[in-house]
């Protein structure tokens, strides 16, 4: 693809009108409306235009297409020499990564302490010019390559948000996405500064600007005052009926005698009933017990037991572990066509795409942050088979290996724990994967790994990627079951090939 014109140092038009912005890096700010012309930006401009206008350039993506002004991300390269590397090397770009766009990261990050460590470029002639490290974009709203659209400073890309001074000296801070944010200059000799997280910003005493978006707010149980109820109606009393009584005096004589004698001839009458009725339940039992068959009431009479009825099972109806993933086809690196090997992949990852030009593999990132990768290695393709080889990294690092099985091939299974780096370039910290046997030539690599610089949860990755590895199926490939479990049958070993 032909380079048509320089934008700045970090973005070029292609000969199809096509912007594209470098991935990776970042230079100085060339044109701004509210700021001057940022140090060094001319001469990252010209150092572009001395690599590739006029020229043929090779283009390499990563996991996003495009940025969020349409523009196509990727890594620019003319014959041998990659410019996004050379920039930051030279001293006229930062490293700056946005994730998922993280395959030369690592690479990136050791140019610049290069260029930093010599003086070379902006951190030689640039004063202002601070120790950064790899920069995460993580600001909301903001997608890689916006910064240029942005009021920051040299060496600020990943501090977005605007602590703003007010007229009435009011502390204010904007995050993109707020309604002043874009018309917010800072000006730090008036003390106004530059916040990572909003965290910091409202520990140093500002406030978050009124014109921002809203989040969803916590409803929290509000305990409910109960209304003041209106103080019941008064009861009327009630009034007993009117009795006639005797005269007091008439009552209070002879009451005491009266009471004494009630009570004792109630004794004596419940003693008397007691015992009538004692006597006459002993009179009905004699003649009942006479007209009753003999045995009845000696003890309860055996039931005959009767064949028990059988029972019908319920089987419950088995859930499909892989429900709502989406199935996804190996592609051959020497055709680019499917081979008749898929495998699955959650819903929310993203679709796996080619690793460089050649197509060596494929990837994408799991959400914890793992990157994913899955190779067709043989006679024709761009990796080589396993067997007869020792499996390492590309710097020749030995994994650790066990022979097993993946759904009823012969497998082996290797693990690194070490800071590596992979044939399509990727540095690492931590993998994991599996090198299975298709055919007499033809062997299949998958795993999963740690990029370095990035926070990843491997553990939770790990299980996603296990549940990946048990989807594989292999049509047209004889010798073993379609499916199965990943079973483990010898001791370590040190097995097959170059990584």
């Amino acid at each position: 693809m032909l380079v048509s014109r320089v934008i700045d140092g970090d973005t070029v038009e292609l000969e199809d009108g096509r912007k594209l912005r470098y991935i990776g890096i970042d230079t100085p700010e060339l044109v701004h409306p509210d700021k001057a012309t940022e140090c060094f930006a001319k001469e990252a401009m010209e150092e572009n235009k001395r690599l590739v206008d006029g020229k043929t350039v090779r283009l390499e993506s990563d996991v996003s297409e495009t940025d969020r002004y349409g523009r196509l991300l990727r890594y620019v390269s003319v014959e041998n020499t990659m410019v996004n590397d050379t920039l930051v090397r030279q001293g006229f770009a930062h490293a700056s990564t946005y994730p998922p766009d993280v395959k030369y990261s690592q690479q990136f990050l050791e140019a610049e302490k290069e260029a930093r460590e010599n003086s070379r470029g902006l951190w030689g002639g640039c004063p202002s010019n601070t120790t950064p490290e790899v920069r995460f974009l993580q600001a909301p709203g903001l997608q890689p390559g916006a910064l240029e659209e942005r009021d920051f400073g040299a060496g600020q890309s990943s501090c977005v948000i605007k602590g703003n001074i007010s007229s009435s000296g009011e502390k204010i801070y904007h995050v993109p996405g707020c309604g002043s944010y874009e018309k917010t200059s800072i000006d730090e000799s008036k003390g106004e500064q530059w916040f990572c997280t909003e965290d910091d910003a409202f520990t140093a005493g500002w406030r978050k600007a009124k014109n921002c978006p809203e989040e969803t707010p916590v409803i929290e149980p509000v305990a409910e005052t109960p209304a003041q109820a209106a103080p019941p109606e008064p009861t009327p009393p009630v009034i007993p009926p009117t009795t006639p009584h005797p005269p007091a005096a008439s009552r209070e004589a002879g009451s005491g005698s009266a009471r004494k004698h009630s009570s004792f001839l109630g004794i004596i009458g419940n003693i008397l009933l007691f015992v009538v009725l004692f006597g006459v339940g002993i009179w009905l039992s004699t003649i009942i017990r006479q007209y009753l068959p003999t045995g009845l009431g000696q003890g309860t009479q055996p039931i005959e037991e009767t064949e028990p009825r059988p029972t019908a099972r319920v089987t419950p109806t088995p859930t499909d572990p892989y429900r709502g993933w989406q199935v996804y086809q190996v592609i051959s690196s020497a055709t680019r066509q499917p081979v008749g090997i898929s495998f699955k992949l959650p819903a929310d990852v993203l679709s796996p795409i080619c690793d460089g030009t050649s197509c060596m593999s494929q990837g994408t990132y799991l959400s914890g942050g793992t990157r994913f990768t899955v190779a067709l290695r043989g006679p024709g393709m761009a990796l080589r088979d396993f067997r007869g080889r020792v499996i390492t990294d590309v710097n020749g690092t030995e994994f650790t290996t066990t022979d097993t099985t993946v759904v009823g091939r012969t497998a082996v299974n290797f693990t690194g724990n070490f800071s590596g780096r992979t044939v399509a370039g990727y540095a690492f910290t931590r993998m994991h994967g599996y090198m299975v046997e298709v055919s007499d030539t033809l062997s299949l690599e998958i795993n999963h790994f740690t990029p370095a610089g990035i926070t990843a949860d491997f553990e939770i990755d790990h299980m996603v990627f296990e549940s990946v590895v048990k989807s594989l199926t292999f049509e047209g490939y004889p010798g073993a079951t379609q499916k199965g479990a990943i079973i483990p049958t010898k001791p370590p070993t040190a097995t097959p090939s170059g990584y």
